[in-house]
Parts: structure tokens; C-alpha cells; sequence
């Protein structure tokens, strides 16, 4: 899903409810998001998290940039 697509959902919902994410899949649990919680990222090509700190150690194609929510 992109972030435009993502808005565009929101969009539809009532603008005062309170935001969870799913633990899983299945909604075993739920949690809040708090504030700061959502950021974009950089991830390697499967999906690892990449510190900042060691972004130098990869080529420009080979970060891939996410946003991340919780």
C-alpha cells in the first residue's frame, strides 16, 4: 500500500477515532500508536531495518525507503 492510498482511506474514516496496529496477522492483539511513532525508514532488500549509522556501508540502490508506523 502507498501513502497516497493509505490517505486516501483515512480520508473515508470519522477524523476523531484513535489509531491501533495489529500485533499479527490474525489481530491477536492490538496496540496504540503513539505520537512519533511514525517515520520513514530505510530497509535492505529483505526487509532488515537499516541503522542509520550504517547507510555509507550500501549503495543508493540498495536501500529501500518504508514508512514505518509503530
Amino acid at each position: 500500500m502507498l501513502v497516497q492510498d493509505l490517505i486516501e482511506e483515512l480520508k473515508e474514516l470519522p477524523q476523531d477515532l484513535e489509531v491501533l496496529v495489529g500485533s499479527d496477522d490474525e489481530g491477536n492483539s492490538f496496540r496504540r500508536v503513539p505520537k512519533g511513532w511514525v517515520s520513514k525508514e530505510l530497509f535492505s532488500e529483505d526487509l532488515d531495518l537499516i541503522h542509520p549509522d550504517d547507510y555509507e556501508e550500501f549503495e543508493d540502490d540498495e536501500l529501500y525507503p518504508f514508512v514505518v508506523i509503530g
